[in-house]
């Protein structure tokens, strides 16, 4: 049975990792590489500027996963909504995924985008039962932008994953009791935001500049708005 303390453990667990991962100097160099084969005239501080977005969107995960089981714990959800928190704990736990995470930022890319297209998948499955986002439209340019960063091959890989998680999840007893709580969750995100950006680095924050610069850079290195 889950608690708010084991939940908050969890989510400090991938928290940590993070800051492991992200903490070493040479945890940039990857996808920095990545993003120069996109286009081999980019200057430093465009690469850097990119790269600063990338890991707000890995750092803002965790986040939205402890705003997500305040939430749940409020609404009485807080068990049906453990096997999305186990499944995240996994994803970033394990060293050999799809890419690396040995790969440093772009080793957690992928990690950050399944569990971030796994709430987004949430959402889209609640829209599909009683005709309501649970996230509105937070999440989906984000998500959508960094499939582009990681790859067609990868993000495929992940979204299979996603899909048979999602199809295998306790939605039936989730989705009408935590319809309060994951569509407070976007709101939570905008009230602490001031309608700008918020310190998830996602919710409140991807929806406007953080997303814009994303698109704008990738528009720079040929990668497109695709969601």
């Amino acid at each position: 049975m889950a608690d708010m303390h084991a939940w908050l453990e969890s989510v400090e667990h991938i928290r940590l990792e993070i800051d492991e991962t992200l903490s070493d100097e040479n945890s940039r160099v990857a996808m920095a590489e990545r993003a120069r084969s996109f286009n081999d005239q980019l200057t430093d501080a465009q690469v850097d500027t990119l790269l600063d977005e990338l890991e707000r969107f890995v750092r803002g995960t965790p986040d939205l996963l402890e705003l997500a089981g305040v939430e749940a714990e409020a609404n009485g959800t807080l068990d049906q909504m453990e096997p999305l928190l186990d499944q995240s704990v996994w994803y970033f736990m394990t060293a050999d995924d799809v890419i690396p995470d040995h790969l440093g930022l772009y080793g957690l890319l992928d990690d950050a985008y399944l569990v971030q297209k796994f709430l987004l998948t949430a959402s889209e499955m609640h829209e599909a039962q009683h005709g309501v986002q649970l996230l509105g439209e937070s999440l989906r340019p984000a998500v959508g932008l960094v499939r582009q960063w990681i790859g067609d091959d990868a993000a495929d890989q992940l979204d299979a994953k996603v899909d048979a998680d999602a199809a295998s999840f306790p939605w039936g007893g989730v989705l009408i009791g935590a319809a309060l709580g994951l569509g407070a969750l976007w709101l939570v995100g905008k009230a602490l935001s001031g309608g700008g950006s918020d310190p998830t680095g996602g919710v409140g924050s991807w929806g406007n500049s953080h997303e814009a610069e994303m698109a704008r850079l990738g528009a720079s290195m040929g990668v497109s708005l695709s969601y």
